[in-house]
């Protein structure tokens, strides 16, 4: 029968406030269980997708599934490498995540999934969606999100499955398009439209997983803390772990979780935001403001063009136990500095670069303190940084290296040491740098 603005019943009623009819339920077509069939009415509940059966047609029903997330346009770079596997390639990237209501596992093999063009995967045989878990449709690539991608805190491990479309890609239009979930029998389960896209944000139901929730951008959500969230809820994932030091030679601001120590027992601090590397260091060396003690730091990426062969300082060239791709050189009486980016074939010097690019220094001899702000760019950091840290004193026959972090990584005191450890950490999980431990 006709439905009201809730979608349910209307017409007279009895006694009981139920509408009439000769069994107290609603008076329309009813299926086999004396519910009624048809459209649901603005509740969005989509027709047949309710689980119940649709009367009449002797199909069993419709498994409960919606589609609560697609991403078409992600972000650049790795800050849109959503399927976690290491590689930004957008076409790839883009996902279509469908979640099951249902309290038992819904078998999608033979299922498939479309845009407004054309089919884009058909369910391989095994798809099965576990109840109350999500099943995720990436553009390609190489699906990593059971905790071992790096690109962001949306690769922490799921409880759900992921795939990759059986077309060799997902085709769907940034600015306006409708996925459907079609049951290998032909009936639509779920139906999801945008009609206008944001750059580098994926659109997502609203209430969440919820059949009756309107289609809006993914930052639109309370509790939204990346541009998008496969297989979670917007707030699913904790934010990347990060913090601003003031760069004013004051150890105060450094949070508890990025103190850690050097091998002399002196403070070192190491945090990071999204754009920099804050150092925040004391020592004697930087009270003495001597022109023969130098402060270097060491970075790597974890790839691309790097060496082991550390910069040399007097006599003093470590064999660092990771591949560097830049370095800093900072001498203590603040009268000279120099950044270092390996080139392929050797190291490239740029003098006075402090104070350049984005860096800044604060130096206080008073306190023994210095503080240095780095952009992630300038070093070529993403993803991965790889730290050694250490001051090498290069006077002529007191030559050694002190003051090194990891603080396990020397020798206190020794003669031109090869660190035996270094720091690896992950700028865009949410672990802070107390929770590392030094790797080989």
């Amino acid at each position: 029968g006709e439905t009201g603005a809730t979608g349910l019943p209307t017409g007279e009623t009895g006694a009981t406030g139920l509408p009439t009819g000769a069994t107290g339920l609603p008076t329309g077509d009813t299926g086999a269980t004396g519910l009624p069939t048809g459209d649901t009415g603005a509740t969005g509940l989509p027709t047949g997708g309710t689980g119940l059966p649709t009367g009449g047609t002797g199909l069993p029903p419709l498994p409960l599934l919606v589609i609560n997330e697609a991403l078409a346009d992600p972000p650049p770079g790795l800050l849109g490498d959503a399927n976690c596997d290491g590689v930004a390639i957008p076409s790839q990237d883009t996902f279509v995540e469908i979640w099951n209501l249902m309290p038992a596992p819904v078998d999608l093999s033979g299922a498939g999934l479309s845009d407004a063009t054309a089919l884009r995967h058909t369910f391989p045989p095994g798809s099965v969606v576990q109840p109350g878990t999500a099943i995720l449709v990436f553009g390609g690539g190489v699906p990593l999100l059971g905790g071992t991608g790096i690109s962001g805190t949306w690769c922490s491990p799921i409880s759900g499955t992921a795939q990759v479309a059986s077309t060799g890609g997902l085709g769907l239009d940034p600015s306006a398009d409708t996925v459907q979930l079609v049951a290998a029998d032909g009936r639509t389960i779920d139906t999801f439209t945008w009609s206008s896209g944001s750059s580098g944000v994926s659109n997502n139901r609203l209430p969440e997983q919820s059949v009756a929730g309107i289609v809006v951008p993914h930052d639109a959500v309370a509790g939204s803390v990346n541009g998008f969230s496969p297989g979670t809820g917007v707030g699913g994932v904790p934010a990347a772990w990060s913090a601003v030091i003031t760069i004013d030679a004051d150890l105060s601001d450094v949070p508890v979780e990025a103190q850690l120590s050097s091998s002399t027992g002196t403070p070192v601090g190491i945090a990071w935001s999204s754009d920099t590397l804050f150092l925040a260091i004391q020592h004697p060396l930087v009270a003495s403001a001597g022109a023969d003690a130098w402060l270097v730091v060491h970075t790597g990426t974890g790839g691309g063009a790097s060496t082991t062969s550390g910069i040399a300082r007097g006599i003093q060239q470590p064999t660092l136990p990771f591949g560097a791709s830049a370095a800093l050189a900072w001498r203590t009486d603040d009268a000279s500095d120099s950044l270092f980016v390996w080139d392929g074939a050797q190291w490239q010097e740029t003098p006075g670069w402090l104070g350049t690019s984005g860096s800044a220094w604060a130096v206080d001899p008073g306190t023994a303190t210095i503080e240095l702000a780095l952009p992630l760019a300038a070093l070529g950091v993403t993803t991965t940084l790889d730290l050694y840290v250490a001051f090498v004193v290069d006077a002529p026959g007191a030559e050694a290296t002190v003051g090194a972090s990891p603080a396990s990584a020397i020798v206190e005191g020794a003669l031109d040491p090869d660190p035996g450890q270094r720091w690896r950490f992950y700028p865009r999980l949410a672990d802070p740098p107390s929770l590392y431990l030094p790797l080989p």
